[in-house]
């Protein structure tokens, strides 16, 4: 039996009576439109208004370890014959070291016409 008490993990599944987009859906002056149900279209007093994100992907900043590092440790268990086994590798993300890359649109000018 599945529990609602911390929401759904992907909202947009539960809309089925009705078609939900997502993805690549063109271009406008060169920048992609990408399509996510779950990035809500029921904001504002009417609740008709969308919110749209501006994101410039250069400047969210994210490094990684090349390969992961694998170490293996005899001594640990070694009264009951086992071996530990270690895997592990770095990452960095850094999304606010250029904020002005990253935009978000609301108001009355998003008004859903359909």
């Amino acid at each position: 039996m599945a529990t609602t008490a911390t929401g759904p993990n992907n909202a947009g599944a539960l809309a089925v009576d009705k078609a939900v987009a997502e993805g690549e859906a063109g271009r406008i002056l060169g920048m992609r439109i990408v399509l996510d149900p779950n990035i809500t279209t029921i904001t504002g007093s009417g609740t008709n208004q969308d919110i749209v994100y501006i994101l410039r992907a250069a400047n969210l900043i994210y490094h990684q370890s090349d390969q992961p590092w694998f170490e293996v440790f005899h001594e640990t268990l070694s009264a009951t014959l086992q071996v530990r086994l270690r895997i592990f590798g770095y990452s960095a993300f850094s999304p606010d070291a250029r904020p002005e890359g990253l935009a978000r649109i609301t108001g009355t000018g998003l008004n859903a016409t359909i």
